[in-house]
């Protein structure tokens, strides 16, 4: 099969609207001598109407059809039927009903390399930054109704963040869906230069679950940053700051750094006006406690973009008390690690998302 047939097939299938993973009949063209399934899709014509249909393959077909399409290696011609790739990600019997959407290919098939000198998880998570004088602000749990606001005030600061985002927004909405306008604000962070990394489709604790639970939990929310960004993170953070040896090996297959912190602020314990001068006085804490000499010293910094006091009142003050002690602007975590931007994301092109 030539290169652009393969990405026919390929945009066919990112373009295809939910309900076609669900159809009932069959509008067959003839057999497919490798899967022996019958095709059931109208010859392309670069428009993702033409699309009738879509049927299973089996998982070496598929593996093969995505390989070509993600490493631009193409192996002796054969004959392909697309994708379903609901089927690919949920396994038949597979509990899905937390996912309502499904759009585009699975990125488990993406080459996995682990380039550069940050450890990746099997090697440990990674609590401080080693880049001495450096502050990483990062926040969990968003985008939300203030992560704008937020990015205004980096802004102003000069200042880079990371964020780690959950792909079902706490159970709000998916972040790919355009009427929640956090596309939007997703696209502005990335352009902007501040790190995102993921924090888990639904936030469950990853020691607990299952292999396959995982995958979704890992594999979905990567699908969904893909689809707004044309990347997908090499940096996560579990949830609940709680990832065992399964967990860690697990995430070290998938190429994956596993990030926690030295700073807990605990601003969702203090999301109050009355409240999160505590949080204040744990920063305090953390800059007393390693000394005003920034070549000897770093922060890695938790707070929460979902809490308003945290955005509105506590990010302000870390800013002015770390330029106070000398240690300048906020900067992403892969800067702090010393690990160059290229190495933050993986290329998982096509993004679909245009809002």
């Amino acid at each position: 099969m030539r290169p652009v047939a393969v990405l026919a097939v390929a945009i066919a299938v990112v373009a295809l609207p939910h309900n076609a993973y669900h159809t009932g009949s069959n509008k067959t063209i003839d057999s497919n001598p490798v899967t022996g399934h019958n095709d059931t899709w109208a010859p392309f014509n670069g428009s993702a109407t033409m699309i009738t249909d879509v049927v299973d393959m089996d998982l070496a077909t598929a593996n093969w059809a995505l390989a070509a399409l993600y490493t631009g290696w193409y192996p002796s011609p054969r004959r392909l039927s697309l994708v379903n790739t609901q089927s690919l990600l949920y396994p038949p019997g597979a509990n899905n009903s937390m996912h309502n959407q499904l759009n585009g290919l699975p990125t488990s098939i993406i080459p996995r390399r682990q380039v550069g000198s940050v450890p990746y998880a099997g090697s440990g998570e990674i609590r401080h930054c080693t880049e001495m004088g450096t502050v990483a602000l990062t926040f969990d749990d968003g985008p939300s109704a203030y992560t704008d606001d937020l990015l205004d005030l980096l802004d102003q600061y000069g200042a880079k963040a990371t964020f780690f985002i959950t792909g079902n927004n706490n159970g709000v909405h998916e972040i790919d869906d355009c009427s929640t306008g956090y596309p939007a604000i997703i696209k502005r962070m990335y352009n902007s230069g501040h790190q995102i990394a993921s924090h888990t489709w639904g936030h469950p604790d990853l020691s607990g679950v299952d292999e396959d639970e995982f995958n979704r939990q890992m594999y979905r929310n990567e699908m969904a940053i893909r689809n707004i960004l044309g990347v997908i993170p090499t940096y996560m953070r579990p949830p609940y700051i709680s990832c065992d040896y399964t967990c860690a090996q697990r995430l070290d297959e998938m190429g994956y750094h596993n990030i926690y912190f030295d700073v807990d602020t605990v601003d969702y314990w203090n999301n109050d006006a009355e409240l999160i001068h505590n949080s204040m006085d744990n920063v305090d804490t953390a800059i007393a406690a390693n000394g005003f000499d920034p070549s000897q010293s770093s922060f890695l910094v938790l707070q929460h973009d979902i809490h308003y006091h945290s955005v509105y009142s506590l990010t302000e003050y870390i800013l002015s008390r770390m330029a106070e002690a000398g240690y300048g602007t906020s900067v992403t975590v892969g800067t702090c690690l010393g690990d160059p931007p290229r190495n933050w994301y993986r290329d998982a092109q096509p993004a679909t998302v245009e809002c």
